[in-house]
């Protein structure tokens, strides 16, 4: 009672303040599905009594829900221990055994808030609800007409601001949502629950993960974003604030046009007086006429005020080139007296983004590759592929903590394959961060199988979907998409961290949706475009997409991204590439597959099989554990298969992201070819997966992850296995001079084979170069290749390589190459590996003052080298993931050398136990008595 005492004086100091005030309507949620309520057999438990304050709370099956939630997060919070209950509903094929049925049906959310005041007016603010809905305020349904179907709300992207005021009374009041599942058409018993009338009908355009894993037993069904209210008690509003910028004069000068909408809600005619402020200082300055419930957008530009040219701009700048700097945009609007009526704020940064494809051939075509500039300055993307959880349940600390690790890695660009993100945190999150974000539409709509739902086939569907087009199709279709995409455009644009708006996936919108986002972004956010597609087509209107699709997603080997010129090699911008499976480290594992001991090397009849992907991707055994080995040799025990595993996951993933860095000047094997982008599938798994991910579903990163990191630092020397010569990669805004290069070459038993010297006098920020005179010879054994980099005799990068002899190196079949994979001919021979000498390890552990722990270790061996040394917390035994994030992991060290690696971890409690183990070094137990 005391709680709930606090939350209404919340609500009423907020909606008593000077100015507009909205409300998060995010705790004490009340929930029921249909069936539970009619199980009562009571004639007034229906929706005009549910909405009403008096309602008994024997009706309400799930309370004190938070959202936004799903139904099937509704069900995950109401347990007695929610996070044991998930974790166990995505152990082996328990997903499977939930109870789909209760999910097809309509379920009611209710909110009961106290307001103690009636003047001006109140809007509710629905910012995403899947799929359909109808409201009640006290009792009283609103009336809302959508393009689709008589007085319900519709679409998870459309936000909806909706004046209740008519309905607001002092005291209790009453918000009740009655909430339809997707793909509802498909079912008769489900349909006559929850429509009166039915209409035209293609599919719903909801959330979805496709193919990438299960789909949520109810296909999230729920309140998938906020509901806030907002209280403007003065009857004016100032909202959507929005920030165009111009760089002028080689980014000297900022040229501003600042718009804001303001509203006037009463009947009266009102005069008042509109100031824009940035940071706190005033920067423009208008008076205002408002009609009666007259909307006006006010403008800004430097031709009326000054003071919005600015002089040496703090400028938002990506990862590896600048500092990301936010700034704080105010509009407020006073009456004549100077009396606050309405204020709103938010977030921005500086800077301008442009795009434009370039012209390359490939094979006597003329092909395309989309290149990126932002203030100026031309940015190759190196990115992967964000997915929200299979709840869309994460924390905000969980959003933070995978864009903290994307960081790491070097990444500077996340892709939403959908408008991903339960509230906005993830974007401000990237702001930040310095990350860049290409959100659009998901490949969810533009197959039938997936856009159809639960059943696949349904009489009520009116078209099929277009190979070209996807399957938005109908006028009603294309209205309501408009709809969904203004929405998500108004409330992102102002974000820094969006490069752009994907339009489409697979497919292309058709010519007419093509107009209409136009339209939108002309009249709303004319800095951003639209990139018509993820696959490389020619778009309506003759736009090219400047992309290419064209695979892989099942394993390669490193040479594949450096000698490939006509599928996922490193040339254009790759929107969506893989190789393959990732396995996680082994406490994943367990957590994953409780019996994995037992189960390891017979995957294909366990739930091994249940966490790999979908379709041609459903088993590690077509082409990940192949792969293990031939290259390494057939693994004796899951430590051994975790091992190599990981090994594998190291070098596959530094292959890709090095030859797109490699490569980002010129392409040696295409003439007037280079990489502009690569976007890697996944950065993480929507649930507990094998495959496609750089850290797993626990935030726990796998080699695959330090092997992006390697592959990303900002100055970095790389091997180009196809013509055995190094690069060096700048990723930096900024050119790097006299670089000195030290390559040696080494067999198994640490003795030289190879050694040699170059220098480069400079390095352009954003570019490659080929180191000079230097190109490896054939080596007939396993070797090892090490690479350092260093710059005014200090050490900036290492790098080591772990080869086959030339004669049993990797070479593919392309000829025979399909959309996902290129098979292979032969696997490079690395089984020698297993015969390196055992070498020691020393450790010398101390804790810093912000909380890192630091451990300096050293190869006491004065002959041989240590391989792939790997430190983590806890034994693997333990199923207990801890989130730790380590300088560095999965390193080498020569003979009687020392490195430093630290680590932060998320338990301030209890110093983790730390554990290392590596190639030829058995596991031991780091000390640290702190």
């Amino acid at each position: 009672m005391k709680t709930l005492s606090l939350s209404f004086l919340f609500l009423l100091i907020y909606i008593h303040s000077a100015c507009a005030s909205e409300i998060n309507l995010d705790k004490g949620w009340q929930v029921s599905p249909f069936s539970y309520i009619h199980s009562f057999q009571d004639n007034k438990a229906q929706p005009l009594f549910l909405s009403k304050q008096n309602a008994s709370s024997l009706l309400w099956k799930y309370k004190n829900i938070h959202i936004p939630s799903t139904a099937m997060n509704v069900v995950i919070q109401s347990q007695h221990k929610p996070q044991q209950y998930q974790s166990k509903l995505l152990t082996e094929a328990e997903l499977s055994k939930v109870d789909k049925q209760q999910f097809r049906q309509p379920w009611f959310f209710k909110k009961e808030i106290n307001i103690n005041a009636k003047n001006g007016q109140y809007v509710l603010h629905l910012k995403g609800i899947n799929y359909y809905a109808k409201l009640w305020i006290n009792g009283h349904e609103y009336q809302y007409k959508n393009v689709r179907l008589h007085n319900q709300l519709i679409n998870p992207f459309i936000q909806y601001n909706l004046n209740i005021t008519s309905a607001i009374q002092s005291g209790g009041n009453s918000i009740l949502l009655e909430v339809i599942p997707p793909f509802c058409f498909h079912d008769n018993a489900c349909q006559r629950l929850a429509f009166e009338k039915k209409g035209d009908y293609s599919g719903d355009f909801n959330i979805g993960f496709v193919d990438w894993s299960p789909a949520a037993p109810d296909y999230e069904m729920g309140i998938t974003r906020p509901v806030s209210l907002s209280h403007f008690p003065k009857n004016v509003s100032v909202t959507n604030p929005y920030v165009q910028t111009t760089l002028l004069n080689n980014n000297q000068e900022a040229d501003l046009v600042l718009n804001a909408n303001v509203t006037n809600f009463s009947r009266l005619l009102q005069k008042a007086i509109v100031t824009a402020y940035l940071d706190g200082k005033q920067v423009a300055k208008t008076n205002i006429t408002l009609k009666a419930h007259q909307l006006k957008n006010v403008s800004f530009d430097s031709s009326q005020f000054s003071t919005l040219k600015l002089h040496h701009p703090k400028l938002w700048w990506p990862a590896q080139l600048g500092s990301p700097n936010l700034h704080r945009l105010t509009f407020n609007v006073t009456n004549l007296k100077n009396q606050l009526l309405s204020e709103s704020d938010v977030e921005i940064g500086l800077r301008e983004v442009k795009t434009f494809n370039e012209r390359y051939q490939e094979k006597g075509k003329t092909k395309f590759a989309r290149v990126f500039k932002v203030n100026g300055r031309p940015v190759t993307i190196i990115g992967s592929e964000w997915v929200d959880p299979i709840f869309l349940n994460d924390s905000h600390q969980q959003i933070k903590q995978k864009l903290i690790l994307a960081k790491q890695m070097g990444l500077n660009t996340l892709r939403l394959e959908g408008f991903w993100g339960h509230d906005a945190f993830l974007y401000d999150e990237a702001d930040k961060l310095g990350l860049l974000l290409l959100p659009g539409w998901s490949c969810q709509w533009e197959w039938s199988y997936y856009l159809n739902g639960w059943t696949n086939v349904t009489p009520n569907v009116v078209n099929t979907c277009d190979p070209e087009h996807g399957c938005v199709q109908t006028e009603d279709d294309i209205n309501l998409i408009e709809t969904a995409f203004r929405s998500q455009v108004m409330w992102l644009r102002n974000h820094p961290s969006i490069l752009g708006w994907m339009t489409g996936s697979d497919a292309t919108p058709l010519p007419k949706l093509f107009d209409a986002y136009q339209s939108i972004l002309a009249k709303i956010d004319p800095k951003h475009q639209q990139i018509v597609s993820a696959g490389e087509v020619e778009g309506v209107s003759s736009v090219h997409s400047g992309l290419k699709m064209r695979g892989p997603y099942a394993y390669e080997p490193p040479i594949y991204w450096f000698e490939n010129t006509n599928l996922g090699g490193a040339f254009g911008f790759a929107s969506e590439v893989n190789p393959g499976a990732e396995l996680p480290e082994m406490s994943s594992i367990y957590e994953m597959l409780p019996f994995s001991h037992s189960s390891w090397n017979k995957q294909s009849k366990t739930n091994w099989d249940y966490h790999a992907g979908r379709g041609h991707f459903f088993s590690l055994d077509n082409y990940y554990n192949p792969a293990i080995k031939n290259r390494y040799g057939e693994p004796k025990s899951l430590f051994e298969y975790g091992q190599e595993a990981q090994l594998l996951n190291y070098e596959t993933v530094r292959g890709m992201f090095e030859a797109y860095n490699a490569y980002q000047s010129k392409n040696p094997h295409m003439q007037g070819a280079r990489s502009t982008g690569v976007i890697q599938w996944q950065l993480t798994s929507s649930w507990p997966e094998t495959y496609w991910q750089l850290f797993d579903y626990y935030l726990q990163p796998t080699a695959a992850f330090y092997g992006a990191k390697e592959a990303n630092r900002i100055l970095h020397g790389i091997y180009d296995p196809s013509t055995r010569h190094v690069y060096i990669s700048n990723r930096s805004g900024r050119a790097y001079k006299d670089i000195e290069i030290d390559i040696s070459v080494y067999d198994i038993n640490s003795n030289i084979l190879y050694r040699a010297k170059s220098q480069i006098l400079n390095s352009k920020g954003m570019s490659s170069i080929q180191a000079p005179n230097v190109i490896l010879p054939p080596f007939n054994q396993v070797h090892f290749l090490n690479i350092k980099i260093s710059q005014n005799n200090q050490l900036v990068d290492e790098n080591t390589y772990w080869l086959a002899a030339s004669d049993t190196k990797d070479q593919l079949d392309y000829e025979q190459s399909k959309w996902f994979y290129t098979p292979i001919k032969q696997y490079a021979n690395l089984q020698a590996l297993k015969r390196i000498p055992q070498v020691r390890l020393s450790f010398h552990c101390t804790k810093t003052l912000n909380d890192k722990i630091q451990i300096n270790v050293k190869n006491e061996d004065p002959h041989h080298l240590a391989f792939f040394i790997h430190f983590r917390l806890n034994q693997p035994e333990s199923s207990k993931s801890k989130f730790a994030l380590w300088s560095e992991n999965y390193i080498n060290l020569m003979p009687g050398e020392s490195k430093q690696v630290s680590l932060i971890f998320n338990d301030q409690e209890t110093l983790p136990s730390i554990f290392s183990t590596a190639w030829n070094v058995p596991q031991q137990k780091v000390e640290c008595p702190l």
